[in-house]
């Protein structure tokens, strides 16, 4: 995988991103702010807890395999060009209330920043982050 498409990838999984199971924060159900979950989702990435990470996503049907190959991803693509730091920059939920997008910058080790709209959905264990 070149350059360019590992960083593209990073940024889908981020905008997307990133980010499966259950829970969000670390351990309960749901939350109930959008920025919250990206915020706590982000919080545990930078700690390299990306099984912790992926559990702020809504996997729908994912197989446990295909949820590990996630993490597996992830991580080896945050350790090519770690992030060491975000900032959340705005919130917009859909006047239908099921869906949301939060906007973020995110910084780089080697310098690079870019902007990340990490779509959200509303489910019946809170609000989670989308893959794709």
């Amino acid at each position: 995988m070149n350059k360019f498409s590992k960083i593209f990838v990073v940024n889908c999984l981020l905008a997307v991103s990133i980010l499966i199971l259950t829970s969000c924060g670390g351990g309960g159900g749901g939350s109930d702010s959008p920025t919250k979950v990206v915020d706590n989702a982000m919080k545990v990435l930078l700690k390299g807890n990306y099984d912790a990470y992926i559990k702020h996503f809504d996997v729908g049907e994912a197989t446990p395999a295909e949820v590990q190959f996630l993490v597996a991803l992830i991580k080896g693509l945050n350790e090519e060009d770690p992030i060491v730091k975000y900032e959340i920059a705005e919130e917009r939920i859909a006047s239908s209330g099921e869906t949301a997008t939060v906007t973020m910058t995110v910084f780089h080790k080697s310098g690079k920043e870019s902007t990340d709209n990490q779509k959200l959905v509303k489910t019946d264990k809170g609000w989670k982050m989308e893959v794709f």
